[in-house]
């Protein structure tokens, strides 16, 4: 079953790839973006995804059921088993997941919009930490609350970065009080 999905639905799961990527790239845009926005996302799109589910399922209940009363008779109702329970929850999730990333884009997209018309501020923060693996980012404190953003590594090593260099940040404010990353720079001190 899950084979005959992926054959038949590839271009869809290429689409949606590209799609995160694009999240992943404007997520690390925005700094500041209360959680409540995201609650509210995660709530509409598994609310949806259940609506979605139960229209398609009891549409096809009633056509078999019509189905049926044309044929003037019933079949015995059947259990369902484990695996079907599973499937359906394992759909609804993957449909929230789809609805959800959709959401973000469309609501990212107008937030970094509307960062464009407003003026650029300048900052200097001082690095926290520094770590170094197949992507290299900086932590620091932002307003508050720790932040992290991906940088180009030099040839010098985690302690020194945070001893001796900051990063300079230039963004734009938002919706909600949030702030778009228009440019970051990781600069000797």
């Amino acid at each position: 079953m899950v084979e005959n999905f992926l054959k038949k639905n590839k271009w869809f799961l290429i689409v949606l790839a590209i799609l995160v990527g694009f999240y992943v790239r404007q997520e690390t845009l925005i700094l500041s973006m209360p959680l409540e926005v995201d609650f509210v996302t995660i709530a509409f799109a598994i609310l949806s995804a259940i609506g979605i589910h139960l229209y398609f399922h009891y549409k096809k209940k009633r056509n078999q059921a019509l189905h049926f009363a044309k044929l003037k008779r019933f079949p015995k109702p059947k259990k369902k088993n484990n695996i079907e329970n599973i499937l359906n929850f394992l759909s609804i999730i993957f449909v929230s997941f789809v609805l959800f990333i959709v959401i973000k884009l469309v609501f990212n997209y107008a937030v970094i919009k509307h960062a464009e018309t407003t003026h650029l501020t300048l900052r200097t923060i001082p690095i926290e930490d520094c770590v170094r693996g197949k992507y290299a980012h900086v932590t620091f404190t932002f307003e508050g609350e720790k932040c992290s953003l991906p940088y180009n590594p030099k040839e010098v090593n985690e302690a020194e970065i945070v001893r001796n260099y900051v990063l300079k940040l230039q963004y734009s404010r938002s919706y909600f009080n949030s702030a778009v990353i228009d440019n970051q720079e990781v600069l000797r001190k």
